[in-house]
């Protein structure tokens, strides 16, 4: 506790500023910007062009949507530098991390978006548009999910990194069947298979049958066990958000696709740059 009391008093203050001036551009945008000029920023599946594949994730139809997309922005980018920074001491994976998100979703749910679910599905009319920030949301999202990894892999290596965003991001989708009512019993078998085999690569029969030494490893293992279930808890109202079972809110789609494109990204990217960094 000392230490991580140490670390937030040595976080820089321009983190904050950086951090604060994405939704200050967003707003900018949204409220000062001429309407014939920011509805030219947006992506029209009928009409697409690269540069505005990456224009039209800073875009918003709404104030409401914009309103939302702020809020959900504080929230993901908070604990995810709260997580990398303070508590795995990793603030430069948090921010070569946060850039290229900003830089790179955009393009990569519009590619999908566009040449899957519009050109290959046909799930969007041809006068359609795309915009908003939330693809880029879900990958700070998935920067938790990324971030616990990186915790992990740093203490006792990558491999058991891994297996806790495997096994985190099983109990995510677990609890998104169950919220949702999807829950199959072949899907409810194969997630208890997946973890159950996780598990038993830390944790033997004989470890599980003896109450002193279960409290003996969750004395040893305190730390990682509080940040792999607290934030492991966070990533799961995070998929909950993130994917609705009402994909239409106040008359509008919401582009569950983006969502969990950018978070599988986020969560992919963040241990790709904690590996590279």
């Amino acid at each position: 506790m000392g230490q991580t009391k140490q670390l937030v008093k040595q976080l820089p203050s321009s983190d904050i500023g950086l951090l604060i001036s994405i939704p200050t551009i967003l707003a900018a945008l949204h409220f000062l910007t001429p309407d014939s000029i920011y509805t030219g920023l947006c992506f029209y599946y009928n009409d697409p062009s690269i540069v505005t594949a990456w224009t039209a994730a800073y875009t918003h139809g709404s104030n409401g949507h914009l309103l939302y997309n702020l809020g959900a922005y504080t929230l993901t980018v908070g604990i995810a530098y709260w997580l990398l920074t303070v508590f795995v001491d990793a603030r430069r994976v948090f921010w070569i991390t946060f850039v290229s998100l900003l830089l790179l979703t955009p393009f990569l749910t519009t590619a999908i978006d566009y040449g899957i679910l519009y050109q290959h599905y046909e799930l969007f009319p041809s006068d359609a548009d795309s915009k908003g920030f939330s693809g880029i949301i879900g990958g700070l999202a998935g920067m938790t999910l990324g971030g616990i990894g990186v915790y992990v892999a740093r203490r006792y290596g990558v491999w058991p990194g891994i297996h806790s965003v495997v096994g985190v991001g099983l109990a995510a989708v677990g609890f998104l069947s169950v919220l949702h009512g999807t829950l199959s019993a072949q899907t409810g078998l194969l997630l208890i298979f997946g973890l159950s085999v996780i598990s038993a690569i830390y944790i033997s029969f004989d470890e599980i049958r003896s109450w002193s030494q279960i409290r003996k490893t969750r004395e040893e293992y305190n730390d990682p066990i509080v940040v792999i279930l607290g934030f492991g808890i966070i990533v799961c109202a995070f998929v909950w958000a993130l994917i609705p079972i009402d994909v239409i809110q106040s008359g509008s789609f919401v582009n569950i696709f983006a969502h969990g494109t950018g978070f599988v990204f986020g969560t992919l990217l963040t241990g790709i740059v904690a590996i590279i960094e």
